[in-house]
């Protein structure tokens, strides 16, 4: 059996929070003071590190205030699959739409795209239904959500993108005196189930869409679950 062999430490790279993803490089500038940037992705960190100790060496200055380089939205929704099939039970959801936003939106810096953009796209989706854009609109919340909790980004464009509220209409209504008999039934023997049968009565989500629903799917504003 093979064991695993370390990653290789890079001297001045480094995670704040281990396991984060969200790499820091630390050098000494050319005046000999020591310079903290948060850069993102290791790979990128590694770079940027060399770039600015070769600065250092020609003597060029760096700006005091210097702000770290931008993050591309492709990068951000890796970090987010990552953490999606670590900690919900349908990543997999996740997993299938999320091409469609990396091709559209991957190449952007995550800071630098509008809120209009983003609802511009969703809107030019005439073949989705309202439903099918409100959960592409979550996936988006929950990748810029995760980003700004990792400190990658500190600008967030999915604040102002709101999901739209959705036709709940029914095939069919329990009439009145089934929903009596049902309920009545309930309170003897299944008490503890009734927060479930009301959700479901009102939006007429499955067991299986209620159970897996995280909170970044659901927009209390707007009244909306994107199951």
């Amino acid at each position: 059996m093979k064991t695993a062999v370390p990653e290789k430490k890079v001297r001045g790279v480094y995670e704040k929070a281990r396991g984060s993803g969200v790499w820091w490089i630390q050098y000494f500038d050319s005046t000999g003071r020591r310079r903290r940037e948060l850069i993102g992705s290791k790979s990128s960190a590694i770079k940027m590190v060399e770039s600015r100790r070769t600065a250092a060496r020609e003597g060029v200055k760096i700006p005091v205030n210097i702000r770290a380089s931008k993050i591309t939205f492709a990068e951000i929704a890796e970090s987010a699959l990552a953490w999606s099939r670590a900690n919900k039970r349908d990543f997999a959801h996740d997993e299938y739409r999320m091409p469609l936003l990396i091709e559209r939106f991957g190449n952007c810096q995550a800071e630098d795209i509008k809120p209009s953009e983003i609802t511009e796209w969703l809107q030019s989706r005439a073949d989705w239904s309202r439903a099918t854009r409100n959960r592409y609109t979550a996936l988006l919340k929950m990748v810029y959500r995760q980003a700004e909790e990792a400190e990658k980004i500190r600008v967030n464009p999915t604040r102002l993108v709101r999901q739209r509220k959705e036709n709940n209409d029914r095939i069919r209504y329990l009439s009145d005196s089934e929903e009596v008999r049902l309920r009545t039934v309930m309170e003897k023997t299944h008490a503890d189930r009734i927060p479930e049968f009301e959700i479901a009565l009102m939006t007429v989500m499955r067991m299986s869409e209620q159970l897996t629903l995280e909170w970044d799917e659901v927009d209390l504003d707007a009244g909306t679950a994107a199951a």
